[in-house]
């Protein structure tokens, strides 16, 4: 989304963005749920091991990060190629 990743999935997994203040609720999951180290604790982007998820609990938790991406994306106008393209 306007270059914003929310989430990444695999066969079997996948990695979804959570607030950063709510990552240690779900890590208590650890059935569930599990870290990526420094991506986990300074971004919020948490392991799901996609076999124990429920499709609704799924569901709901990639519909949180892509509203939370989506109220964070960038103007079309920002960001390091915007500016350098205006230094020209």
């Amino acid at each position: 989304m306007d270059g914003k990743i929310f989430a990444t999935m695999t066969f079997d997994e996948a990695m979804v963005k959570v607030p950063i203040d709510d990552v240690g609720d779900y890590l208590e999951e650890d059935e569930i749920f599990f870290a990526y180290g420094k991506w986990t604790f300074n971004h919020g982007s948490i392991g799901v091991r996609l076999k124990k998820i429920s499709v609704a609990r799924m569901r709901q938790l990639l519909k949180a990060s892509y509203e939370k991406t989506k109220t964070r994306a960038r103007s079309p106008g920002s960001g390091k190629r915007a500016r350098a393209r205006r230094s020209r």
